[in-house]
């Protein structure tokens, strides 16, 4: 559907008594400017076949401008470009009308007709909120390093990424200072957030396949809730009655590049420089669907669908410290100054240590003991989106999408890579991303929406070696062995999203009601250090065997403190060994602390924008939200529950506090019934090119457990 807006003012001028100009902007019912359409005026009595007495072309914020007119009958026709055939109905322009807005809604090749007295179209774009697009003409010219969508993010006013927030596995976007936790996100207005582990989980949308981005800041409507301070919506295209698609590739290599401060010289390592490729890839492709001899689709059901690939491949310059040669062969110089130790070397130490990649660059960071290498980080990332537009009848349409994104990489430890590849920490995610969207309108004036969304993903951080001890070392004498210790981090989150929305229009009223359920069903797994850490250096250790030294004034007789932590790796003699085990009825491996994590919320919404007068605008509604508190199944939490001087429950510790460790302890968060928000927003249009706007309003805040409380990401201890 497509919705024509136009505003007719009596222009009060001399000579020119009952002249009236014709302003308008042409969209779509999402409120997308639709640009280079053609709009014509004909009188109401003249055949199509004849010229138009008037006619306009949109601009890119599909603003067109006819000059004056009479009053009588005509009849608007409306041409967009992705349209075979014009839609047009009929208009009465009368000689009193001071100010009239006219919306025509556009069903594919059918046309009605809604007219507003007294107002004005600059003031109904700027309504209610702090508004903020970018059109697909805007995002496809953008000169983007790499084509990440969730970069166009950060054009919109007051947003940047932000780090140490608390986030769980995905990247956050701050909104006037505010936590990233409280930014909303959506794909064609169904959330796309994960609610449960505070975080955004944002698929990375092909960019030629997005038809806008909507970004709402400041005082949220009482449509949008979750406590946001900011509300981003990713709109994607659909298709038309013209087939279109495009193709493309976007390439980066190093062999283009210089070489920096920071690459090691050629005679270090093999490459010139460290390598970088990264290939982008893609392509998308939009029409009707038509199966010959079958079904023609034309006029009435279209398609859209997008892929892109990643593939990359980025060197990164590590700086290790290894042991020397000396050091290999058991020969310790540092312990005391201007004498050697000779250590017998553990059977066990001398297979770690051939592991190990010997120095390479005696002048470096580490002196003797420096190693540079190229570490190659790996990307692959696969996305795929297809999109259905049907429509049922003349009032009734229907959407659906469903998005898939799978992404392995990039490792997150190169360093240990560069030691051995099965040192590896590797991230992998599959994102499933899922909506419907059924619209009818039983009149011009009111429009009924029912959406279904659903949202899957799957972060996890995985160590590729589950098998052998790491090695640590407290004070960093070399680079750590298998760092990661067969751990295992993940999470799989699952949203089901229900809304119904009801918009009416009644004279200088516009109202909204809605009514939305969710419910969250997570499983999460936080299992560290479960193949065992040795660690040297962090404590005492005592010598195993006997060390005899070269001036014989330093020998270490059995039983001895050792004087090093070189020493004590050369020995076998670790200072601590830990490894994190499941208790009874728990899992083992690095399934040990799975838990389960479900909560629902349950909102309704009113809201009004009330023209008060042509210039000014009065927005305001009610939102309730009630979040269940969290409950994690299957009786395997643990964490710690804090308490006043007085016995009373804390949320967080403060000083005097007490503290008491327990397994399955009762929910820390109790139903909260007050989650009442009211919302009130006032536009004054001052001047042509000046509007004035105030709000205030109250949000409910969402418990997110991760960055708050330890509540779900402690694992089970057995003693």
């Amino acid at each position: 559907m497509l919705l024509l807006a136009f505003v007719c003012g009596a222009d009060k001028m001399p000579g020119a008594q009952g002249a009236i100009s014709l302003r308008g902007i042409l969209q779509d019912s999402t409120g997308k400017p639709l640009a280079e359409a053609m709009v014509e005026l004909r009188s109401a009595d003249m055949r199509r076949t004849e010229a138009p007495l008037q006619h306009a072309k949109t601009d890119l914020q599909g603003s067109f401008e006819i000059g004056r007119l009479s009053a009588g009958r005509y009849a608007i026709s409306a041409h967009p470009a992705d349209q075979s055939a014009p839609a047009s109905t009929e208009l009465t322009i009368e000689a009193s009308d001071q100010l009239v807005v006219l919306i025509l809604v556009i069903g594919r090749g059918e046309l009605s007709l809604q007219v507003r007295k007294n107002a004005d179209a600059s003031a109904d774009q700027a309504q209610a909120t702090d508004r903020e697009k970018l059109e697909s003409q805007q995002v496809a010219g953008l000169p983007l390093e790499q084509r990440d969508s969730t970069n166009l993010l950060l054009l919109a006013a007051g947003t940047q990424m932000t780090t140490g927030t608390g986030a769980n596995f995905t990247q956050q976007y701050s909104i006037h200072g505010q936590k990233g936790t409280t930014a909303l996100f959506a794909l064609d207005g169904a959330d796309t957030t994960d609610p449960e582990n505070g975080g955004a989980t944002i698929s990375d949308f092909n960019v030629d396949a997005i038809r806008r981005i909507e970004n709402f800041s400041g005082v949220m409507p009482a449509s949008i809730g979750q406590g946001a301070a900011g509300y981003i919506n990713v709109i994607s295209k659909s298709g038309s009655n013209g087939v279109h698609g495009n193709l493309y590739e976007f390439m980066r290599n190093s062999i283009f590049d210089a070489r920096n401060y920071f690459d090691p010289a050629p005679s270090v390592i093999s490459r010139r420089i460290p390598p970088f490729i990264r290939n982008e890839f893609g392509g998308t492709n939009g029409g009707p669907v038509v199966i010959p001899g079958v079904y023609n689709g034309r006029d009435r059901t279209f398609y859209f669908i997008e892929y892109q690939g990643l593939r990359q491949v980025l060197g990164t310059t590590q700086v290790l410290s290894v042991p020397t040669d000396a050091e290999r062969s058991g020969l310790d110089t540092t312990a005391f100054s201007g004498d050697t130790l000779y250590v017998p070397l553990n059977s066990q130490i001398r297979q770690l240590l051939s592991i190990y990649p010997h120095p390479n660059n005696p002048n470096g960071t580490y002196g003797p003991r420096t190693y540079m290498a190229a570490s190659n980080v790996y990307t692959t990332n696969n996305q795929f989106s297809v999109r259905i537009d049907h429509r049922i009848s003349k009032d009734q349409e229907l959407m659906g999408r469903f998005t898939m994104e799978n992404i392995i990489g990039p490792t997150t430890n190169p360093s240990q890579t560069a030691i051995d590849p099965s040192y590896a920490q590797l991230f992998t995610e599959g994102y499933r991303s899922a909506v419907l969207h059924y619209v009818r309108v039983p009149s011009s004036t009111l429009t009924m929406v029912s959406t279904v969304g659903f949202i899957r993903s799957t972060p996890q951080y995985a160590s590729l070696n589950q098998t052998q001890p790491g090695l640590t070392f407290a004070n960093k004498l070399f680079e750590a062995i298998n760092s990661q210790a067969g751990g295992f981090r993940g999470l799989t989150g699952n949203q089901l999203q229900l809304r119904q929305t009801l918009a009416k229009i009644h004279g200088v009223h516009s109202f909204e009601m809605g009514v939305e359920v969710r419910f969250d069903r997570n499983a999460e797994i936080n299992s560290n250090n479960v193949n065992g850490t040795f660690a040297f250096g962090g404590g005492p250790a005592y010598s195993p065997v006997t060390i005899t030294s070269a001036s014989g004034q330093h020998n270490i007789n059995p039983g001895d403190l050792l004087p090093d932590t070189l020493s004590s790796f050369l020995t076998g003699t670790p200072s601590s060994y830990t490894r994190t085990i499941g208790g009874r009825g728990f899992s083992q491996g690095n399934l040990v602390a799975m838990n389960s994590i479900h909560r629902d919320a349950y909102n309704f919404y009113f809201l009004d924008n009330w023209r008060v007068s042509s210039r000014l605008m009065l927005a305001f509604g009610l939102r309730y939200e009630l979040n269940t508190p969290m409950r994690v199944g299957k009786n395997r939490a643990q964490g710690a529950l804090f308490s006043a001087p007085d016995g009373s429950r804390l949320y967080y510790p403060t000083p005097g506090a007490t503290q008491q460790w327990v397994v399955n302890p009762d929910p820390i968060w109790n139903t909260d019934w007050n989650g009442w928000g009211p919302r009130l927003s006032v536009s004054w249009q001052a001047s042509k090119n000046t509007l004035l706007r105030a709000a205030a309003g109250i949000t409910t805040l969402v418990q997110y457990p991760w960055p708050n409380i330890s509540i779900t990401n402690h694992f089970p201890y057995a003693v």
